[in-house]
């Protein structure tokens, strides 16, 4: 199946808010059918956060210390600020502060 040059120049690549070409969504679905696990197609909110990364987020909001965070879901307290170095990036925030804020208004 050999895209035109139209659908070549139009197609999004999955990019967040965009819709995908037939050819791309085709793509996917083998791509994902033979075991592959392409990248997901929100790259920046609350949608684009991992399982994992929303919980940590979730329990960092409420308050959570990293340390209680790793202890509640039997994590180390590295992977807790790993996760949460990862949701601060895909949320477009700089402290835990924001956290809070930016999960009430991605649920909004």
């Amino acid at each position: 199946m050999e895209a035109t040059a139209k659908e070549r120049d139009s197609c999004s690549g999955g990019g967040a808010g965009r819709r995908e070409c037939a050819i791309c969504e085709r793509a996917r679905a083998e791509a994902v059918a033979a075991g592959a696990r392409p990248r997901r197609p929100h790259l920046r909110g609350v949608h684009s956060l991992t399982p994992s990364e929303l919980r940590v987020a979730r329990l960092a909001a409420e308050g959570r210390s990293n340390r209680e965070i790793a202890q509640a879901l039997f994590i180390t307290a590295k992977t807790v600020a790993d996760h949460l170095g990862s949701s601060y990036s895909k949320l477009d925030i700089t402290s835990r502060q924001q956290l809070t804020t930016a999960l009430e208004l991605s649920t909004a």
